[in-house]
């Protein structure tokens, strides 16, 4: 998975804090304004603070939220498939049955 300039610049600050804006631009191969716009979006999401232009303190380790939301989600939807398999398990007949099966069936497709 590619990562992001704000992942990157956030890795590049844990090794050397004391980066300048300049040093990253030349060590990430971006310009000068995606960095200060990097920096500005990482101090406002809690994960730097800037004590000097070309110092920051490490506030709390960088999380990507695709990825819990993606876990989170596909927790979700097993839950549903079992309380989906119980109520399957309940219905008296064939046709009950199926349209149970049916919504099971979607679910599965979505994870």
């Amino acid at each position: 998975m590619r990562k992001s300039v704000m992942e990157n610049l956030y890795n590049l600050y844990v090794e050397n804090p004391k980066t300048s804006n300049m040093e990253a631009c030349e060590i990430l191969g971006v310009d000068n304004g995606t960095i200060r716009t990097s920096k500005y979006r990482l101090k406002q999401s809690g994960y730097i603070e800037s004590i000097s232009e070309d110092e920051v303190i490490i506030l709390k380790p960088y999380k990507t939220t695709k990825a819990t939301y993606n876990q989170g989600k596909s927790e979700v939807i097993t839950e549903m498939i079992d309380v989906y398999l119980e109520d399957f398990r309940e219905q008296t007949t064939f046709v009950d049955r199926l349209q149970v099966g049916r919504e099971i069936r979607l679910l599965l497709e979505k994870l």
